[in-house]
């Protein structure tokens, strides 16, 4: 906590320096933010793998998901790594991701992606029994007529 405090000071004596932001030759350090976003599973794109240029072996694979919104998004992402089989998905699963951005350079272009570091299952909400209306009349119970050989009932 003492470290997040102290860059936290930092930060904001170098806002009152500079209060537009613009902090040329300075790096800024932020704390990492948790992303998540909860959507439904819509396609599965595939399984790569290889080795690394250090010899280290390395798997990925890559999913597609739709957020439910009035105006839904969808966004690939990719479990790398242990998390590949840790996390295990099929097509039509409902999850919470939690995602990190990575940027990299290569050949003089930028790539970012979506890397995965853990899904949960969203839970199906419980069907409670509706319950009446507040003044609402309730139905009249259901009474099966006796039949003792008479049809009248008295």
């Amino acid at each position: 906590m003492g470290a997040v405090w102290r860059l936290y000071t930092i930060i904001l004596s170098l806002q009152k320096l500079c209060p537009y932001g613009k902090f040329t030759n300075h790096v800024i350090l932020i704390p990492h933010i948790i992303m998540e976003v909860e959507g439904k599973i819509i396609q599965f794109i595939g399984e790569r793998s290889g080795v690394s240029k250090a010899g280290n072996p390395w798997k990925s694979r890559e999913y597609v998901l739709e957020t439910k919104e009035n105006y839904p998004r969808k966004i690939a992402f990719d479990f790398f790594g242990d998390r590949a089989d840790q996390f295990p998905l099929n097509v039509g699963d409902e999850i919470r991701l939690s995602f990190d951005i990575e940027s990299r350079e290569y050949q003089g272009r930028w790539y970012t992606s979506i890397r995965g570091w853990k899904s949960e299952p969203l839970a199906a909400a419980p069907v409670a029994p509706q319950a009446p209306m507040a003044g609402a009349v309730p139905p009249p119970p259901i009474v099966e007529p006796m039949n003792n050989g008479e049809d009248l009932p008295f």
